[in-house]
């Protein structure tokens, strides 16, 4: 659902009385809008005291990370009547897994940074369930947009350098089934 009150400008732009009939179609216009004139950069501005976090991303700020993205593209979808969750994780890629080592049982042990969190969406498709929308740029490529949920697709994207956002990063142990998947893992 969407808030009950609030989000006066955003509304005003994306809310829809008819969903759309494709909601992959729909997918291309949310990264086209959060594409326009936004970038991403990890020194976003403080949200000031009293404005919406996400108005002031789409209307004022128009630079943000992850969570901005994210957010705003589950407001879009919602707005549209299209059923859609904010997800944060971790996304590992293949270079993630060349410091894994193989446990006794046979399965492979990977560290995992803050670096490698993130926040993506997923959406709801009748056929496939819940599926996962990358809003954030860096993250996709706009020929791959939605990976099938559970598909993991590959998008051979390079990722936004985030390994400077915290020095004193904390680790967590992930243990994975497979160190030689081309796939970006979402967890």
């Amino acid at each position: 659902l969407m808030p009950s009150s609030g989000l006066d400008s955003f509304r005003a732009l994306y809310q829809t009385s008819k969903k759309p009939d494709n909601i992959y179609v729909y997918g291309e216009f949310v990264h086209s809008e959060l594409e326009a004139d936004k970038y991403y950069d990890l020194k976003s501005d403080r949200l000031p005291i009293g404005k919406d976090f996400v108005e002031f991303f789409m209307f004022t700020q128009k630079k943000g990370y992850c969570v901005h993205f994210a957010t705003a593209a589950t407001l879009m979808f919602r707005a549209a009547g299209i059923p859609a969750r904010y997800v944060e994780g971790y996304v590992l890629r293949p270079s993630d897994y060349s410091n894994a080592t193989k446990n006794a049982d046979g399965r492979y042990q990977v560290t995992i940074t803050d670096a490698q969190a993130h926040a993506w969406v997923e959406i709801w498709d009748d056929d496939l369930g819940w599926v996962v929308y990358d809003a954030t740029p860096g993250y996709y490529e706009t020929t791959d947009l939605i990976y099938k949920a559970g598909e993991n697709g590959d998008t051979d994207g390079n990722p936004v350098d985030e390994s400077d956002e915290e020095d004193d990063e904390e680790e967590e142990e992930l243990e994975i089934d497979d160190p030689e998947s081309d796939d970006i893992v979402y967890i």
